[in-house]
């Protein structure tokens, strides 16, 4: 018999993305960072070092500086999380960090949800594409895989239909 989910738990894929429903019709979607994944960092390197000429002093540079720099992430990255969309029956809020540094600093920033014209997977590159029609239209999570954009965009979209649904007028 498969355990069934209480209503209190989020809903977790193996991708790091948190999904939690809000009384109000909303939804909180929070993407877990990979600042800290070592497996990341390695291969990440490892295209680096490819990409270096045979120069011996790059090569033994490049080996006497990674073990600091590891060691500078292991110690000094922000485990806060990459990003978090929160849609409730009032406004939308986004924030972000990068995760290809420490992660100290955050872009965030609300609007209006009946403002909100789309929010949607980008066509063209992995982001999230956020539209208020004649103000602002911009990309979100960029660099994301397209199976977790695709999952936060479906999610997204979900909560904005039910809670247009529920509130025609706005």
């Amino acid at each position: 018999m498969a355990a069934t989910p209480l209503d209190y738990q989020r809903q977790v894929n193996a991708g790091g993305v948190f999904i939690e429903q809000l009384d109000d019709g909303g939804v909180e979607v929070i993407i877990a960072t990979k600042r800290r994944q070592f497996s990341r960092l390695f291969s990440n390197t490892g295209r680096a070092l490819s990409s270096l000429s045979a120069d011996i002093i790059g090569l033994v540079l490049a080996f006497v500086v990674f073990p600091f720099y590891l060691t500078a992430l292991a110690l000094l990255a922000s485990s806060k999380p990459r990003g978090i969309i929160r849609i409730d029956r009032n406004e939308v809020l986004i924030e972000e960090r990068l995760d290809d540094g420490f992660g100290w600093s955050a872009s965030s920033f609300t609007r209006p949800r009946k403002d909100v014209t789309e929010f949607r997977a980008n066509r063209f590159v992995a982001s999230l594409y956020f539209r208020i029609a004649g103000s602002e239209n911009f990309d979100v999570l960029c660099d994301l895989d397209e199976e977790t954009i695709t999952q936060v965009s479906a999610a997204i979209n979900d909560a904005l239909r039910r809670l247009r649904e529920e509130d025609p007028a706005a």
